[in-house]
């Protein structure tokens, strides 16, 4: 899916409730470059701990240079968003207590 298509929020949202994998291209700050990465959408909605208003698009990068990690994204930073038939076990990588803003059903990590 292509950056700036209508339904991006909803498709992502649809990749959470289905624990899709996706191909995500997006202008990375840290890297000063775009880059592709193998990640698993998260939630979507507000950063608790940025000021800036808006809903980012957090999501696990599988492919972190160092280790994978969580990513905030603003939806314009985000260049393309391919939804994989693969699937994600959230189990892999939530060692946190979720507090989502989508709610889910993904069991203990809901």
């Amino acid at each position: 899916m292509k950056c700036g298509e209508e339904t991006m929020k909803d498709e992502f949202i649809q990749a959470i409730h289905e624990k899709n994998k996706m191909q995500l291209t997006y202008f990375s700050k840290k890297d000063g470059a775009n880059v592709t990465r193998l990640c698993a959408p998260m939630d979507v909605g507000p950063h608790r701990s940025y000021s800036e208003k808006g809903d980012y698009y957090h999501v696990w990068d599988f492919d972190g240079a160092s280790k994978p990690h969580s990513v905030p994204l603003k939806e314009e930073n985000i260049i393309e968003m391919i939804v994989l038939t693969e699937k994600f076990d959230p189990g892999d990588f939530v060692s946190w207590t979720p507090n989502w803003i989508v709610p889910r059903d993904w069991g203990v990590y809901s």
